[in-house]
Order: C-alpha cells, then structure tokens, then sequence
C-alpha cells in the first residue's frame, strides 16, 4: 500500500497496524482501540510511544479511509516554561528592532503564539471597534497603549496595498484554496520584498513573514542584555500568562484566553508562582520579629490600605525591628551611600519573584505606586523572608503609596 505524504515515523507503525488484521479488512474506530489497548497490554508502552501510534492511526483514518477517529491522545508533561520578569522584558524590547516591535508586543501584550501573530490577516483585526478575531472563536481587545501603533501600522499596510495594486503584485494565497488579491486577505504583518506564490507561476505578492527571522532577531537581543535567560518567542507568552496568574485571574478564564485544549496546560504556569513561607527558626528569634512575621501573615490573608498603613507606622516606631522605615528621600539615598561605601552584601528590589538572599534588601515601594495593595503587601512579606539582617524600605510619599489600588 502506497502512503503518500505520509510522515517517515507514522510509516512503521501504520503497516504495523494493518498486517495485525486479516487482509482486505473493512477497518472501524473499534479496531484502532482494539489494536492501542492490545499493545499496552503486551508492550506497555511509554507515554511518548502511545503518543505517537495514536497520532499515526488518526492521521491515517483521516488522510486515506476519510473517517474522524476520536482517539485521544494522551497529555504530554511539560517542563517548567522560561518567564521574564518587568525589567527584562523592558531590556529585551530596547534591543529589538523598529521594524517587528508591534509583533513583539503582541506576543507580550496579548499572549499570543509567533505562529498566531504571523498569520493574521486584514479581516483579522478590525480597527474600528478595537478587536483581534483568531480561531476557536477566540477574540482579543486591543490595548489602549498599542491601539494607536496598530491604526499606525493599518494605515502603512493601505498606501502599501494600493501601490502593489498598480503594479499588480498584492496575490495572497486564501486560506482554503486558490489565491487572492482583495485588501482583507492581504497579511496584517507582510514581508518587505515581494515574492512569487509557489502554487502558482508568474503572480507575486506580499507574503507573510517567516517565524525565523523573528527567532533570529530576538536571539540577537538575548545576546546583547545583561540577564543569561534562554529567551524565545513563547518566553513572551508564558510571561503573559504567569502574570496574569499572579494578578488573580481565574485559570478557566485564562484557558480560554490562551486558546489551551487541556486546562492542566494552564496549571501548569502555577508551578512557578512562589509562595512565601517562613521557617520554624524565624520564630525563634525576638517577640517583635515574631510579631512582625505574624502581621504580615495576616495582611496577606486579609489585604487593606489601612493595614498597611497601620503596619507602616507601627514599624516607624521601632528602633530594633527588622523592618527599617526612611521617611523622606535624603535618608534613603544616604543607607544607599553608606551600603555602597561599606561594601555591605545587599540588593534593590521590587519584585517578589527575585529569589536571591541578602543581608540588607532596599524596597521602594515608589515603584510599586501602580500596583494593588495586596502586591504592596506580598512584596513587604516575599522579601523579608529573604533579608537575613534587615528590609530597609522607603515610604516618602507614603499617603499617595498606600491610597493607590
């Protein structure tokens, strides 16, 4: 039997399948379950082997006897993905190009796959109402921040599209079949030269542009910061997603988002969420410490401005606290000075996900003016667990800090 197209690996275990059965066979759905559970029960197959030979016989029920086989295949386990934090995406944008940026930002911005922002087309975005239409009827609101660079980007892909027009070189292969040159089949990110169609001789156009050349580009941006993270293209993604975890999100609302068909794939990104503890010595050093812990516990449980502020200013008060309060900006700069001059083992952080210990950690919590209270609070509580001598924070513009929700 002649398999054309027929992947190399799917070969082996397709004529496998069929010299299993008596000749001339007239096969059914039954059989391929009756022929995955005969060989786990004689071989016990691996997971990546049951894998593979329930993706062969289903693309052969579907390529050559034409039938839908509802063979399900088993769940991959995923590795922990790579995520990046604010500031290193913030280092990673500076050094890519111009040119792809907004495609950069849409893959941090909405979450969304290389291989989904690639092939949108015109009738894909519609700049009017502000929406991105993708399949399984999944829909993205435009950001307002990037609006204005998406209606920029529309309006150079018209005056581009008018001018292939004259020169009659706007051919779009469609979706399904045959080929077109109307404005809302053209890509929405098309490549910058012109190339010929393969199907079809002497029509050219604008086509889509290739995943590697984003690859290459975010690779050469990756070599050029200061972070050593392997950073690719669904780093962006993941990084959307644990966000979005971090902030609450449900994981039913943001399966559906991110398009998942197992929600064990969304769980999966709440591996890296870092859940702060504190061990069973902390709580024997003084009462106040211990009291301290307590409190923050607390706050973490049952957020609020005026907790906060309540544990701000019961801080302020204690000399020999863990805990140190600057009240105004000069004091901050001059534990700065000083911490720099003595060469003291310290780091400036305002992230809850930095994992490194120290004897002195500096928080300004003017970077964190944006955020909710109950980030204020996870962040007070994530790095006093990671300070071995003192959390020394700066609350200058402590009313506008702490009133921002």
């Amino acid at each position: 039997m002649i398999l054309r197209n027929c992947p190399h690996q799917y070969k082996r275990i397709i004529n496998n399948f069929l010299t299993s059965f008596a000749k001339d066979k007239c096969y059914l759905e039954k059989d391929a379950f009756t022929y995955i559970e005969r060989l786990n029960q004689n071989k016990r197959m691996s997971l990546e082997n049951h894998r593979l030979h329930t993706a062969a016989l289903k693309w052969y029920y579907q390529n050559i006897l034409g039938m839908k086989l509802n063979l399900k295949v088993p769940y991959r386990k995923r590795s922990l993905p790579n995520t990046l934090s604010f500031e290193e995406v913030q280092e990673l944008l500076k050094e890519l190009p111009q040119r792809y940026l907004l495609l950069f930002q849409f893959m941090y911005g909405l979450g969304m796959k290389i291989g989904e922002v690639l092939k949108l087309r015109i009738k894909n975005v519609d700049i009017n109402n502000g929406r991105i239409f993708l399949d399984k009827d999944r829909e993205y609101k435009i950001p307002m921040y990037l609006f204005d660079s998406v209606k920029t980007h529309y309006k150079k892909r018209q005056k581009r599209y008018i001018e292939d027009k004259k020169e009659k070189n706007c051919f779009i292969p469609k979706e399904n079949r045959g080929f077109s040159t109307e404005f809302h089949e053209q890509p929405f990110f098309a490549s910058q030269k012109r190339t010929k169609l393969k199907a079809y001789k002497g029509l050219n156009g604008r086509q889509f542009i290739d995943p590697s050349t984003l690859h290459v580009y975010i690779s050469q941006a990756q070599n050029k910061v200061k972070f050593n993270k392997r950073t690719t293209c669904m780093t962006l993604r993941h990084s959307f997603a644990l966000y979005q975890l971090q902030n609450e999100c449900s994981e039913v609302v943001l399966k559906e988002y991110l398009g998942h068909t197992d929600i064990r794939q969304t769980l999966n990104y709440k591996k890296l969420i870092r859940k702060v503890f504190f061990t069973p010595y902390e709580m024997l050093q003084d009462t106040g410490t211990v009291n301290q812990i307590k409190e923050l516990i607390y706050l973490q449980r049952y957020p609020s401005e005026q907790g906060l502020r309540e544990f701000i200013q019961q801080v302020k008060k204690k000399s020999d606290s863990k805990i140190a309060i600057a009240e105004n900006d000069e004091k901050w700069q001059k534990w700065l000075v000083k911490a720099k001059e003595k060469k003291l083992n310290f780091i400036e952080s305002a992230s809850e996900s930095d994992s490194s210990m120290s004897d002195y950690i500096f928080l300004d919590l003017r970077k964190l003016s944006s955020c909710k209270v109950q980030k204020k609070i996870r962040t007070i509580q994530a790095l006093f667990s990671q300070s071995r001598k003192k959390l020394l924070i700066c609350s200058s513009v402590e009313n506008q800090i702490l009133d921002c929700t």
